[in-house]
């Protein structure tokens, strides 16, 4: 009710999974001592985020999540200068993403995602310091990274996934020390992956699928002690696979399928990998002999090696895979018994 504006004390106004419908009303705005307003998980909250809550100077949290708000995000949230967490995502904002975001220097967590967004990353989110979660994906924005993004000491989360971002990744990415996830993929970035990429020590996440980089994979992918997922299929990466890449030693996923012109042979590191459960090579250019060595991946479930030009015997090794719920290894050149 629009009643709830005459609270003047009030500091937390927690209404969250709930049913509440209609609109927030303009008289929110009133609520000058407001530290807490949570209206997340009600799903049917409509209209457009009122410009009067830029007028909530105490607000720290804002979640508006799981609703169905639409219209642009009011350029008068970049007065919230206590606000540290703005969560707006699973709704239906449009427009762009307002520069005086920037403003927001106590800001720890942005989640846009899932909404209409259709505008470039303002190149003002490096102005954001304390930022630690920075969640995007699954919206229209377009135009490039910016490097700005590198001035974000704080982050240990990434994700532009499922947008129209083009252009390059940019080398001020390996400034990020913190970065735990990086997700990227599904857009339309191409270039090469940067070699700084290998400044990111506490890595986990790596996600660049389905896009157009159409660059060798560095080798210093290999300093990446922490990753866990490298999902680099669906591009257009050549060069071979770097022997550094037998250094991931906590690696899981390891998917370089359909980028066509991956070559050269699979390096015997690759049996140093003792966590590896996914292994996805197919639809590449390899050659010469699957390694012995892939008999030392003891929890590997998938080996998916086919679509290729691999050649010579099937390793005995191979029989060691206990874990073992996928083998393909056809459209190669392989002859020698089973």
């Amino acid at each position: 009710p629009p009643e709830i504006g005459m609270l003047s004390q009030l500091q937390d106004l927690l209404l969250d999974r709930n049913n509440i419908t209609g609109t927030i009303p303009t008289e929110v705005g009133n609520l000058s001592n407001l530290i807490d307003l949570l209206l997340n998980n009600n799903y049917n909250i409509e209209g457009t985020l009122p410009s009067e809550v830029g007028m909530l100077s105490q607000l720290q949290r804002l979640w508006l999540p799981q609703n169905n708000f639409k219209g642009t995000i009011p350029t008068e949230v970049g007065m919230l200068s206590r606000l540290q967490n703005l969560l707006l995502g699973e709704n239906n904002f449009e427009g762009a993403i307002p520069s005086e975001i920037g403003l927001l220097k106590q800001l720890s967590q942005l989640k846009l995602h899932h909404n209409n967004i259709h505008s470039a990353i303002p190149s003002e989110i490096g102005m954001m310091s304390q930022l630690q979660e920075l969640r995007l994906y699954e919206n229209n924005m377009n135009g490039t990274i910016p490097s700005e993004v590198g001035m974000l000491l704080q982050l240990v989360d990434l994700s532009f996934a499922q947008n129209s971002i083009t252009g390059t990744i940019p080398s001020e990415i390996g400034m990020l020390k913190r970065l735990q996830k990086l997700e990227l993929d599904d857009n339309k970035i191409d270039g090469v992956i940067p070699s700084e990429v290998g400044k990111l020590s506490q890595l986990q996440r790596f996600w660049l699928y389905i896009n157009n980089i159409n660059s060798t994979i560095p080798p210093e992918i290999g300093m990446l002690s922490q990753l866990q997922d490298l999902l680099l299929d669906r591009n257009n990466i050549t060069g071979t696979i770097p022997t550094e890449v037998g250094n991931l030693s906590n690696l899981i996923d390891l998917l370089l399928n359909n980028n066509y012109n991956i070559e050269g042979t699979l390096p015997s590191e690759v049996g140093m990998l003792s966590q590896l459960q996914r292994l996805w090579l197919p639809q590449n250019n390899f050659k010469g002999t699957i390694p012995t060595e892939v008999g030392m991946l003891s929890r590997l479930q998938n080996l998916l090696l086919g679509e290729n030009n691999f050649e010579g015997a099937i390793p005995s090794e191979i029989g060691l895979l206990k874990q073992l719920s996928q083998l393909k290894l056809h459209h190669n050149n392989i002859h020698s018994a089973i």
